[in-house]
């Protein structure tokens, strides 16, 4: 189903409290990270910044990529 109040851009918070982007990828780090530590060796705090700084790696790298002629 397709949200009528949607807009197409990823980056601004939904007016009703939604994640941006960045959040999404960091979810996403996260998630994947979770899944692939069955060790559990690391803390959640450690965890929390890995994900944000992946998240902002990706956000850079997709940035680079809709401005390839950007130093």
């Amino acid at each position: 189903m397709v949200n009528p109040n949607y807009d197409g851009n990823w980056e601004k918070r939904a007016t009703t409290g939604g994640m941006t982007l960045r959040d999404w990828f960091a979810g996403q780090a996260l998630a994947g990270n979770c899944a692939a530590d069955t060790e559990n060796q690391y803390s959640v705090d450690k965890l929390a910044r890995w994900s944000y700084e992946t998240a902002d790696a990706m956000l850079a790298e997709r940035a680079k990529e809709a401005n390839p002629d950007a130093k």
